[in-house]
């Protein structure tokens, strides 16, 4: 199962899983597959019970071996990000790609480490687009797009496209550049919904405060996936096509594009690539998701903050020159759900609560989230999280405020409360 199968099912937003498990078929039972297909498809499809569909793709999963359930894990992994899950999202994602699983070769000698943020603001100030990437998996590479948007907004990046985005069709509406989007009222609305059509990856919750940020900054939203494509090559040519249509329409326009992983190359026929070529402006191309684990030399320092490596003439360095421009390197976290300061806390903005169980009832698992009481109950949480049993330690992260906080344990019913973090 090549990884842009994965991504092309989701970026869809639309649960079309171009997945071929041919390799599946020399597996001595009976393959498990279908069914995980099923349900999978049936949450980014909207069909169902997605909490239900989730516990029937934990089942599938844990009856699987071998390449099967390689095959099955990074969609799985993904769902776990929806969840909140996000060590089960990391795990299942090693576990399809477990050559990953390790820091990259860094230079020794002649660079120094430079916060990303700061570099990046410099580096993007003279590019007409951005493009970075994130991992749908591994939740941290969003947190550190949400901290990048108020840098890009400040260097007149008007435009924000994202992968995540889906499209109502493949081609503008007459007379317009932009695709409409799935969800024409997600900008005036200010938040997604907790809904696969318009996007599944929104309604992971810190993709969904994403959107909700960029909102608040300005940022004209885009959506520039292809819904049709029935190759690699369809699709990143129709992205591209996108993105070089509505640049043309507005050519002095700064451009800001998120998608995933190998998108933003601009080699090997990449979407980053096809673009450059129809437009005069620089495409700045920044990779985060090879470096998820740092550096194999890690910087001496005690920041857990991302960061870039610069040489002295503070030019950035990547690990894939012929590739990207610049490569964002992340730290080993292991301050996750559990943590009252780590990373889920997005910088100080939000603090860990611990989830009142009672409504559970020792029905487990148990769906807990708090969604924001200015916005509807078909929103995307603040955040959620399924705790599996009444020792499960996690945190939910939240902001000050008011919220409708929501219980629903296995087979129970589901009760809402108010809940006010001070």
């Amino acid at each position: 199962m090549s990884k842009w199968a994965i991504e092309g099912g989701l970026g869809l937003a639309l649960g079309i899983l171009l997945w071929s498990c041919s390799a599946c078929a020399a597996e001595p039972t009976v393959s498990a597959m279908p069914r995980f297909q099923e349900a999978f498809g049936k949450i980014t499809q909207d069909k169902g019970d997605a909490f239900a569909e989730y516990e029937r793709l934990q089942s599938l999963y844990a009856r699987m071996a071998g390449k099967e359930q390689a095959q099955a894990a990074q969609l799985l992994s993904m769902t776990d990000a929806m969840f909140g899950r996000y060590q089960d999202a990391e795990d299942h994602y090693y576990a399809a790609f477990p050559a990953g699983r390790k820091p990259i070769s860094c230079p020794a000698t002649g660079v120094t480490p430079e916060p990303a943020l700061m570099a990046l603001r410099r580096f993007a100030a003279e590019a007409q687009v951005v493009m970075i990437n994130e991992s749908h998996s591994m939740v941290t590479t969003r947190v550190f797009l949400y901290d990048l948007l108020p840098v890009l907004r400040a260097l007149g990046f008007k435009y924000l496209a994202m992968e995540a985005l889906a499209p109502a069709s493949d081609e503008p509406p007459q007379g317009q550049s932009m695709m409409a989007l799935q969800d024409p009222a997600l900008p005036s609305r200010g938040y997604p919904l907790d809904q696969s059509a318009a996007g599944f990856y929104l309604r992971e919750p810190i993709y969904a405060d994403m959107v909700r940020e960029a909102i608040a900054q300005g940022f004209t939203l885009v959506a520039y996936e292809t819904l049709q494509a029935k190759s690699r090559d369809e699709r990143e040519a129709g992205q591209a096509d996108a993105l070089a249509k509505l640049i043309a329409s507005d050519p002095h326009a700064k451009v800001a594009v998120i998608a995933g992983y190998s998108h933003i190359w601009k080699a090997d026929g990449w979407m980053a690539e096809r673009l450059q070529r129809q437009i005069s402006g620089k495409i700045l191309s920044i990779d985060q998701t090879a470096g998820l684990l740092g550096c194999d030399l890690p910087p001496k320092t005690d920041s857990l903050q991302p960061y870039v490596l610069v040489d002295a003439k503070g030019v950035g360095w990547a690990s894939k020159p012929d590739r990207v421009d610049v490569t964002v390197l992340h730290k080993a976290r292991k301050d996750g759900r559990t943590a009252h300061s780590g990373w889920l806390t997005l910088g100080g903005r939000r603090k860990g609560i611990q989830p009142d169980t009672r409504a559970c009832a020792d029905a487990w698992p148990c769906l807990v989230a708090a969604i924001y009481a200015s916005e509807g109950e078909d929103a995307v949480p603040a955040d959620r999280v399924l705790l599996e049993g009444p020792d499960d330690r996690a945190l939910l992260f939240l902001r000050s405020g008011q919220y409708r906080y929501v219980v629903e344990p296995k087979g129970g019913a589901r009760t809402q409360q108010t809940l006010i973090v001070d």
